[in-house]
């Protein structure tokens, strides 16, 4: 079950149709393969967890950490005729370079 903010949950099915009216006149004659939708995720690791991923049966979980929680993007794009960009992974970096 996911939580939905009340806002989204009191929205009524007139103004949802609205939308779609509003976005048919306002996207006119873009081409299909010209309409991207991008999204982005963000996966943490967290040293604290309670549980992890093991092989089954192991007895004792010897768990070494080299560093504190870290987290990495993933960022994903696609267009209207379901073509898709590869996905892009950001990763925390030592330095900025300019």
């Amino acid at each position: 079950m996911d939580n939905v903010k009340p806002g989204r949950a009191e929205l009524e099915a007139d103004a949802i149709n609205s939308f779609f009216d509003e976005w048919e006149t306002a996207a006119g004659t873009v081409l299909p393969e010209n309409l991207y939708n991008y999204d982005e995720t963000n996966v943490c690791d967290d040293p604290g967890a309670k549980s992890v991923v093991c092989k089954r049966g192991l007895k004792h979980i010897e768990h070494k950490m080299e560093h504190s929680k870290s987290c990495v993007s993933l960022m994903f794009c696609g267009n209207a005729c379901s073509e898709y960009l590869p996905p892009m992974v950001v990763y925390k970096s030592k330095k900025l370079l300019f």
